[in-house]
């Protein structure tokens, strides 16, 4: 895809600080302290876009679930029963509240993602040391007590962990009318959501395949119109999205609902 694009379509290293109307274009600030001018911009700089408060007032949640991610490298050696488990397959299971979700074949690594509901003296920080691999690994082990054993071997295997709070945005119909240029946002950065339905990167081409389309179409006069014709559409199909992963985060996390499967990576 980036070989079908003109030189410098695409510039690295980036890291958008601000925007700013000036002289009729967006000034855009970016933290190298290097600036740009754009007629019209879209926002696609994910979940945490900065972007996103020229067009809404609406503020990213979390959705009270929180995701322990894991590596492993050389899982054939290092978990040989898991890795022979999972057979190429991505496994996932859920028990008592709790989700795995491990993939054996990601860039060479075993990855798995540890799910649950978020203790209710988690304010703020969660009070995990990520820094402290061991102690992440002590904390998953007394979290998944009664599973078996060749899970515990797992997360003893395991070479490093991040964690992952689950955020939304939710989608109002009360963005911003009066903007004074041509702005908008696709795809996490105009609707992130958690990973419980595998939407989030379909719902993203969808935002861009529509958007595009409007912009190119010759069916719209100005470039505001094409932007207002997307969003509409993009608010109920997204909306229709969220609220599909929110009823499955909430059925997988279930104290009494049990799953295991395999899909095929």
């Amino acid at each position: 895809m980036l070989n079908s694009l003109a030189n410098d379509t695409v510039i690295w290293d980036r890291k958008l600080i601000e925007l700013k109307a000036q002289n009729g274009k967006w000034l855009l600030h970016f933290e190298n302290e290097t600036f740009a001018t754009a007629d019209f911009v879209i926002g696609a700089n994910g979940g945490m876009s900065t972007a996103r408060k020229y067009i809404t007032e609406t503020n990213i949640e979390n959705t009270g679930t929180f995701i322990i991610q894991g590596e492993i490298f050389k899982p054939e050696i290092e978990c040989a029963n898991f890795y022979q488990l999972c057979n190429n397959n991505i496994l996932m299971t859920s028990f008592k509240g709790i989700s795995l979700v491990a993939n054996p074949n990601n860039n060479g690594a075993l990855t798995y993602n540890v799910i649950f509901r978020s203790p209710e003296e988690w304010v703020g920080e969660n009070g995990l040391n990520f820094q402290d691999t061991g102690s992440i690994i002590m904390f998953l082990s007394n979290l998944l007590a009664d599973w078996n054993e060749i899970y515990k071997k797992l997360l003893r295997s395991t070479s490093s962990l991040i964690g992952l709070p689950t955020r939304k945005f939710p989608l109002s119909k009360t963005w911003k009318n009066d903007r004074s240029l041509p702005i908008t946002l696709v795809r996490d950065a105009a609707h992130i959501m958690p990973p419980f339905a595998g939407e989030g990167v379909n719902i993203g081409l969808l935002d861009t395949i529509i958007l595009s389309d409007n912009l190119t179409n010759g069916k719209v006069e100005t470039i505001q119109e094409a932007i207002n014709d997307y969003e509409q559409q993009m608010i109920v199909y997204a909306t229709e999205a969220q609220l599909e992963t929110s009823k499955n985060e909430i059925q997988i996390l279930r104290p009494d609902f049990s799953f295991h499967n395999f899909m095929k990576a």
